[in-house]
Order: C-alpha cells, then sequence, then structure tokens
C-alpha cells in the first residue's frame, strides 16, 4: 500500500516541473507589473524548438538551450505590445497563447511520432527546477534587484524616482518568464 503512494508523489512531482518552471517565470512578469497569459503559448513552442533542436543535433541540452531561447524570444513582441505600446495585456497574452498553440502545432507536424533519441533524466530536471525556486525566492525576497523588480509593479514612481528605468525592468521580467516558460515546455 505504502508503493503507491510513494510512486504517485514522485510521478507527481515529475509532471509538476513543468507547471513550477512555468510558474516561476509568471511570477516574475507579475511581480513586475505584467499580466501575462501568453505561458501556455510560450511552453509549447518551447517544447516544439527543445524537441526540433534536440532531434536534429542529437543533444537534450542543446534543446534545452534552444527552448529557453525560443522561450524568450517569442516574449519580445508581448513585452512590447503591453509594455511599450500599452495594449490591453489580456489580449496580447491570449493572442500570444493562440499563436504560441497555432505555431507548434503546424511547425511540429513533421516531428509526430518521432521519438525522442535521448531524454533527460527526469530526477535532475526536478531537483534542478526544486533548486531554481528557492533561487528566485531568494532573489525575489533578499536582494536589492528583487526589490526592484517588485517595486516595479507595485510602486513604478518610486523605482522611477531612483532612476530606474521601470520599462527596462519589467521588460526583463517579461523576458525572463518567457525563456522560464520555454523551458518549462
Amino acid at each position: 500500500m505504502e508503493d503507491w503512494i510513494w510512486t504517485t508523489l514522485v510521478r507527481a512531482l515529475a509532471f509538476g516541473t513543468p507547471i513550477l518552471l512555468a510558474g516561476l517565470g509568471e511570477i516574475y512578469a507579475e511581480r513586475s507589473g505584467v499580466v501575462n497569459l501568453g505561458v501556455e503559448g510560450m511552453m509549447a513552442v518551447g517544447a516544439l524548438a527543445a524537441f526540433a533542436a534536440a532531434q536534429s543535433s542529437g543533444s537534450p541540452y542543446l534543446g534545452l538551450a534552444a527552448a529557453v531561447l525560443v522561450g524568450a524570444l517569442i516574449a519580445l513582441p508581448f513585452a512590447v505590445a503591453s509594455i511599450t505600446l500599452r495594449a490591453n495585456q489580456y489580449v496580447a497574452g491570449l493572442a500570444l497563447t493562440m499563436l504560441g498553440l497555432g505555431l507548434s502545432g503546424l511547425l511540429g507536424k513533421p516531428y509526430e511520432g518521432a521519438p525522442l533519441a535521448h531524454p533527460l533524466p527526469e530526477t535532475g530536471f526536478v531537483v534542478a527546477a526544486l533548486g531554481l525556486a528557492a533561487a528566485l525566492w531568494f532573489f525575489l525576497r533578499h536582494t536589492f534587484a528583487g526589490l526592484v523588480l517588485r517595486s516595479a509593479g507595485e510602486n513604478p514612481e518610486t523605482v522611477d524616482a531612483m532612476g530606474i528605468n521601470v520599462y527596462a525592468v519589467r521588460y526583463g521580467a517579461v523576458v525572463f518568464g518567457g525563456a522560464m516558460a520555454g523551458l518549462a515546455g
């Protein structure tokens, strides 16, 4: 009886890791004052980039790097629309979700049914994600940069009075969130 409980807990940790990573990225965007509903689209495009790069190169680590890069790149148009152009963040985020899901479905057709040659070890990925969660919590709560990030969302006038560009802080947070969502994919 105890064996199935242990197995269920381990599987829950493994299956919850992508949600943890995407949530960590979204926390940073939210704390900077930007609501990003496009996380699911970023995850889908990141998953496609990771699989395509891993299949092409034979290296799953190159696939992870591609996922992070593509996630950050797909976050840039959202950042421009929502921060610089001041578009409705909900609409821009949902558009990004639809774009990401559509792109991954369309561009992922050639990879349907293809096996992954070298999968990553699950245990290491789970442990790394939990360590990253602790590190990002420490950054957000106990560093000056974390304080600036939180202030950019809660009181941007204070950050501006300190001589720090609020838009730059928000851009950095959204791009970081995109990179984390790509990694989660």
